[in-house]
């Protein structure tokens, strides 16, 4: 399963509908093949999948691909408020630096199909967008959408200070680079190797002008039990993750878990294909959940943690860890005894 392949709420959807309303296409076109009624964008508790996103991005795009920096639009429109829990534990963390690391621990809360990766070098701090498995037709407009979105977050923080010191894109120049710069502030680098912003060191650890710990916390409570909510499974994927649970410790083998079920493997790996999940998504979320809890529990060490999910390598579970949130197993550690 693609990494963006999680579920998200409406709200993505209705921003986009907006703006294609304004851009002079009707809701009904934007909204075709997804499934989704025009009714539905009001409902906002309401879930939907990726692929349901995906659909009225491939819409929008076909209808508007002639409007300069058409993702870079899209993307000043998702304030710190569109991401709803998510968005108030971010706006009251203690810095920026802080802030980036709660949104990449509760990254399905967003609406993000790049997954971000995070570094510092001597200029600046680095966040390199990965666009693996998106529609190579939809790449650019989400692309700039994402890296659009997540300066207009940044800017909320700091009242719209200047922060951005270097952007690149991987695709080619478009003919009008206008829009991008009267965004960014700087000129953007194209055909470049990567997808990447680069922010001002200085501001990552400057406090933040609406810190308070107490709505912090609460806020980062209601993120853990919306992703709770969201991971809950039923069926088939409910039964393989409680036998996963109770064998644990070195992480049952298909072949395994599909004897305790009185099945093959081959109708182990049917059953949950109908029900959309793979053995490996939910190995992941079992993996995920129990590294959290050890992370946060007894002192055990990071190799104890790996063994403890059945990985031959401490490595290979650090790498796994990183993948799902982030940052570092230890980073986690830290930044949870806060």
């Amino acid at each position: 399963m693609a990494h963006w392949n999680f579920h998200r709420n409406v709200m993505s959807v209705r921003l986009l509908s907006e703006l294609a309303i304004e851009l002079g296409t009707t809701a009904d076109f934007l909204l075709s093949g997804s499934g989704l009624s025009k009714d539905q964008l009001a409902e906002s508790e309401l879930l939907i999948s990726a692929q349901q996103e995906l659909q009225v991005i491939r819409n929008l795009v076909s209808t508007s691909s002639q409007k300069p920096a058409l993702g870079i639009i899209a993307g000043t429109r998702y304030h710190f408020t569109v991401f709803g829990a998510l968005g108030f534990a971010i706006v009251s963390s203690r810095t920026m630096r802080s802030a980036l690391d709660v949104a990449l621990q509760h990254f399905h809360l967003t609406f993000a199909f790049t997954r971000f990766v995070v570094s510092e070098c001597d200029s600046g701090i680095n966040v390199q967008l990965i666009d693996n498995d998106i529609p190579a037709e939809l790449a650019q407009f989400i692309i700039e959408r994402d890296v659009a979105a997540l300066i207009t977050v940044a800017r909320d923080l700091y009242d719209l200070q200047p922060m951005v010191t270097r952007v690149t894109f991987k695709c080619a120049p478009p003919a009008d680079i206008s829009n991008y710069c009267s965004f960014f502030n700087v000129e953007p680098e194209f055909s470049a190797s990567e997808n990447c912003v680069e922010f001002d060191r200085t501001m990552f650890d400057r406090p933040l002008p609406r810190a308070n710990e107490l709505a912090h916390a609460a806020a980062v409570d209601q993120c853990r039990l919306l992703l709770e909510s969201r991971s809950t499974r039923d069926g088939v994927a409910a039964l393989v993750r409680d036998k996963m649970v109770s064998m644990a410790g070195y992480m049952p083998r298909m072949d395994e878990v599909s004897a305790s079920l009185c099945m093959t493997s081959r109708t182990l790996r049917r059953r949950l294909a109908g029900e959309r999940v793979t053995f490996a998504e939910l190995r992941d979320e079992v993996r995920m959940s129990i590294a959290e809890e050890l992370l946060n529990g007894p002192r055990l060490s990071i190799p104890q943690i790996a063994e403890r999910l059945g990985y031959a390598e401490p490595t290979s579970f650090i790498n796994a860890f990183r993948r799902w949130h982030g940052i570092t197993p230890h980073a986690y550690r830290l930044e949870s005894k806060k």
